[in-house]
């Protein structure tokens, strides 16, 4: 069984479709070998597209196929979290990070992000909120050619009002 059909299960939710592609012995961290019609990038796999749409469904059953949720796209190298940052989900946040996410994962230069700073500028209040809650690193400092500083210094930088809540809030831990 190929990428397209796992990928195309993943990206519009199908769980009981992802099974059986599973079950046929469709490889579960194959990626695209190149960028398609539509668009998606070469690189791109299952998690990437459940995630990134906000299918926690689907990556419970990737992680569970042994799905790794670490494995990066080609360009611009995002892991299936940082893909779960442009959801307004944030539950696939907290399975990723269940699945054993690399919460510090950095996009490469020239962004450089963590997933917790690329929800802070992407104002996602949820998904900063959710990777707070499973502990991703709110003083860790990123230097980048569109901002540097901590999640909360992006957000305030580029008035990210919900991110800015967000990140701000209390919440019984050191404020970033």
């Amino acid at each position: 069984v190929g990428t397209g059909p796992l990928l195309g299960a993943a990206f519009v939710g199908h769980v009981g479709v992802v099974c059986d592609l599973l079950a046929a012995r469709a490889r579960v961290d194959q990626p695209l070998s190149r960028t398609t019609r539509s668009g998606i990038p070469g690189g791109w796999r299952a998690m990437h597209a459940a995630a990134g749409i906000g299918h926690a469904d689907v990556c419970e059953v990737l992680l569970s196929a042994r799905g790794d949720p670490n494995m990066r796209t080609r360009w611009p190298r995002l892991a299936p979290l940082h893909a779960a940052c442009f959801s307004p989900w944030a539950h696939t946040v907290r399975v990723l990070a269940t699945g054993r996410a690399d919460l510090e994962a950095k996009l490469p230069f020239p962004v450089g992000f963590t997933a917790l700073q690329l929800a802070a500028c992407l104002s996602n209040a949820d998904a900063c909120e959710a990777l707070l809650e499973v502990r991703a690193d709110a003083s860790a400092r990123c230097r980048t050619i569109i901002g540097s500083g901590t999640a909360l210094d992006l957000a305030t930088k580029w008035n990210r009002q919900g991110a800015m809540a967000a990140l701000s809030a209390p919440s019984g831990r050191m404020p970033c």
